[in-house]
């Protein structure tokens, strides 16, 4: 049984460079496509025909409804075309969005998927990593539920996800909707309505999500509180709380105590993850208390996260992380964990020129203070 890969994707874009950018980093891996344009221009039409030249597939015109029903419809195109072209054959559709772009090593290749049912990539949008579902069995029945931020629903048992290493999918963010400024809040008023009309948590997590989008922090704040009492997904319930510590916190108006009752309580839901401590490190340090603001930075920083996890932002946290324990260490006297830390973060790729010279200076004042503890901490740069 020979195994197949069918691209199928959405588009209503108006930019045919975002989408030959697409279309050309996944063309190498494809066997065939079907695409469903929802009111792309005629240009990124051309655009898409041209870029696929050579590997058989449709182009179908279908009218815009909403995410889970484009997508669904999508899917459905797909699994017709499959059975007609590919009778007998393991056919996997591959989905990826046009403001996506596959990244992988140089010669890599698709595995043998064995006829699993269900298999993804690591997506990286703005440093945030997390695993999605990009390559479905049509042997199964799938399809999206939802206007949006829709979820893959499917026939059967629950199919595990296998997350493939050697590549990875770049979300860009700079189509034709993310282009959109009103697209937070029209995102959220979208799913007000969906759960007005079927309460399900899933719409009310993301109304919060969107809010947070577009600024409106208090709203967010309320739709997360209203999330966490109905919450049926274990991650998404941890994520609210992280997410309502961090506004109350930057609001400034809601009691300490509250805040960081809140931040333990998605620390006690993962105990893996840093997120919780070093949120509580920056918030106990703006607070003047520099001990539990060391004692949460250097708890984190030894924790080892699963890179499969939701809103894996490993890098980010770990440089976060060695800032707080410097500053912290440096103010309750504790100069050769100062140090240590500073040398660490030398150490870090990617870091900007000012970053450098600014750790390399507040690395050579505490190195002063460990070799005369009696100089005025004042006349250190740290």
């Amino acid at each position: 049984m020979t195994q197949r890969i069918i691209l199928n994707l959405i588009s209503n874009e108006d930019d045919p460079k975002i989408v030959q950018r697409c279309l050309r980093s996944i063309k190498p891996f494809l066997d065939a496509w079907v695409i469903c344009d929802n009111g792309s221009t005629q240009e990124v039409r051309d655009e898409m025909l041209a870029c696929l030249g050579g590997i058989p597939g449709v182009l179908s015109c279908v009218p815009w409804v909403d995410f889970g029903t484009n997508k669904t419809q999508a899917l459905e195109l797909a699994l017709q075309y499959a059975t007609d072209r590919f009778p007998g054959d393991e056919c996997y559709v591959f989905l990826i969005d046009c403001d996506e772009e596959f990244v992988s090593s140089d010669g890599y290749l698709l595995p043998n998927l064995n006829n699993g049912d269900m298999f993804g990539f690591r997506m990286i949008t703005e440093g945030v990593v997390y695993p999605r579902p990009n390559l479905l069995n049509l042997k199964r029945k799938w399809w999206f539920d939802g206007p949006m931020h829709e979820k893959l629903s499917h026939d059967g048992d629950a199919p595990s996800l296998s997350v493939l290493e050697g590549a990875h999918i770049l979300v860009r963010q700079d189509g034709k909707r993310s282009k959109d400024l009103g697209k937070y809040w029209k995102d959220a008023e979208t799913l007000r309505v969906a759960f007005e009309k079927d309460p399900r948590p899933r719409y009310k997590f993301y109304q919060a999500q969107a809010l947070r989008g577009a600024r409106l922090y208090v709203d967010a704040l309320e739709a997360y509180c209203d999330y966490i009492a109905i919450a049926d997904d274990y991650n998404e319930k941890w994520y609210s709380l992280l997410q309502s510590g961090r506004i109350m916190d930057e609001c400034g108006n809601f009691p300490p105590e509250k805040v960081e009752h809140t931040f333990l309580c998605a620390y006690e839901m993962k105990p893996r993850r840093k997120e919780a401590l070093a949120s509580l490190a920056i918030h106990w340090r703006n607070r003047n208390k520099p001990n539990l603001a060391l004692w949460a930075s250097e708890r984190a920083l030894g924790l080892q996260q699963d890179s499969n996890d939701i809103f894996f932002l490993e890098t980010f946290w770990d440089f976060l992380l060695l800032e707080e324990v410097s500053r912290n260490a440096f103010a309750v006297g504790e100069y050769a964990k100062c140090a240590n830390a500073c040398r660490e973060l030398l150490k870090r790729k990617g870091l900007s020129y000012e970053e450098i010279k600014r750790i390399e200076a507040n690395l050579k004042s505490v190195e002063a203070l460990e070799l005369n503890p009696k100089l005025p901490a004042s006349e250190t740069n740290t």
